[in-house]
C-alpha cells in the first residue's frame, strides 16, 4: 500500500506541479487507490458446463474462507446442495476443482479428492444431496485477477455427477489499468563551451 501511495503522490506532483485544491487532490488520490486495489469474493456460479445427464443438480452453493478474506493461498470451503438424478447407488468417485485465470493459457490450479468424503444424501430415498467441507487453496494472481473454478465430479463408472463454474476474485488484487510508477525524470546538464549555442549542445543523463 505504501508503494501505491508513493506512486499516486508522484502522479499528483507530475500533473499538478503548482498548488492544487485540497478537494481535487483527495478525489484524485482516493480514485487512484481504489483502482489499484480491490476487495473481492465469490461473484457468481452457474451450471452451464453441465448437462441434463448429470447425476445431481446443484441448487445452492457457497464458497467461503475461515477469516472472510479471499487472498492468494487462502483455504476456501465449498458447500452445495440440490436434488439427484441417480441411476443407481453411489459407490464412490472423485471430485476435481480446476482453476483458470483470464489471460492464462492453461489452468493455474488443479485440486482433487475423494467424493465419498464430502457427498451425503440426507433423505432415505437419496433424492437430495449435500456437499460439505470441500476445501482448496486459492492460486495467486498472475494475469488479470479474474478467476473461474471448474468444479466437477465423477463416480467409479465415469458417470458425470455435476459441473459447476465458480467465478471469484482476490482481495487487494492489482487492477488492470491501475496507476503505474512513472519512470524517473531525465536531467539535462549543459555541456557547452562559452562560444557554443546552449540550445544545440546537451547531454541527457538519467537520474539513478
Amino acid at each position: 500500500m505504501q508503494t501505491i501511495k508513493a506512486a499516486v503522490n508522484l502522479l499528483v506532483v507530475f500533473f499538478f506541479p503548482h498548488s492544487i485544491d485540497r478537494t481535487m487532490y483527495t478525489l484524485f488520490t482516493t480514485t487512484a487507490l481504489l483502482a489499484a486495489t480491490a476487495t473481492a469474493s465469490m461473484q457468481k456460479w452457474d451450471t452451464s458446463c453441465g448437462s441434463k445427464y448429470d447425476r445431481i443438480s446443484t441448487e445452492t452453493l457457497t464458497m467461503t474462507s475461515a477469516d472472510g478474506t479471499f487472498a492468494a493461498g487462502s483455504l476456501v470451503t465449498v458447500d452445495s446442495s440440490g436434488v439427484t438424478n441417480l441411476h443407481g447407488p453411489f459407490m464412490g468417485g472423485s471430485w476435481s476443482v480446476r482453476v483458470y485465470e483470464e489471460g492464462a493459457s492453461k489452468p493455474v490450479g488443479d485440486f482433487f479428492g475423494d467424493l465419498s468424503k464430502v457427498l451425503t444424501f440426507p433423505d432415505a430415498k437419496n433424492t437430495s444431496f449435500k456437499i460439505d467441507g470441500l476445501t482448496f487453496a486459492l492460486p495467486e494472481q498472475q494475469y488479470s485477477g479474474k478467476f473461474q473454478a471448474s468444479f466437477t465430479a465423477t463416480d467409479f463408472s465415469h458417470a458425470t455427477y455435476f459441473c459447476v463454474n465458480i467465478f471469484y476474485g482476490l482481495d487487494n488484487a492489482a487492477t488492470v489499468g491501475a496507476p503505474k510508477l512513472l519512470a524517473a525524470p531525465q536531467l539535462v546538464l549543459p555541456t557547452f563551451a562559452p562560444n557554443q549555442d546552449p540550445y544545440t549542445v546537451s547531454t541527457v543523463i538519467s537520474v539513478p
